[in-house]
């Protein structure tokens, strides 16, 4: 969702600080490709490092990673539906990646309906990536 630039906007914006570091725009728009396929080897593997905002500020020695947990599936869903690749997105979120953990696939469902979601801005001390945007699809069940 984001390039090495979104680090830098308005100075260095910690909150999208994670390791690998963000790379080219040229690089984002290849990675998406191909996790959009519909290719087995690429499922959903959540950044979600709660990090605080004091751990997330330090001048040296910053905590890496984003916080994704409140908006993971709604995020995931918006880049699918932005390549027209929905029909990839269950088997993205819920069996690529089964084969190699030799775990078998969840009967559990959850439904994601197109309605505005307001992603928080902080779960208690913690920012969330892409907190105070609005999502077009919210996670409802």
């Amino acid at each position: 969702m984001i390039n090495r630039n979104a680090m830098f906007w308005g100075g260095m914006n910690s909150g999208h600080y994670c390791k690998p570091v963000p790379k080219r725009e040229s690089h984002r728009q290849r990675v998406r490709k191909y996790v959009t396929s519909g290719h087995k080897r690429f499922g959903a593997g959540t950044e979600s490092a709660p990090h605080d905002e004091q751990a997330k500020s330090r001048c040296y020695g910053c905590a890496t990673g984003i916080f994704t947990a409140p908006a993971a599936v709604e995020m995931y869903t918006t880049v699918f539906d932005e390549d027209n690749a929905l029909e990839h997105l269950g088997a993205f979120l819920s069996e690529n990646f089964l084969g190699t953990c030799s775990m078998a696939v969840s009967r559990e469902t959850m439904t994601i309906e197109r309605t505005p979601f307001a992603v928080p801005v902080k779960a208690g001390t913690v920012q969330v990536f892409r907190g105070g945007t609005e999502l077009p699809w919210k996670l409802v069940g």
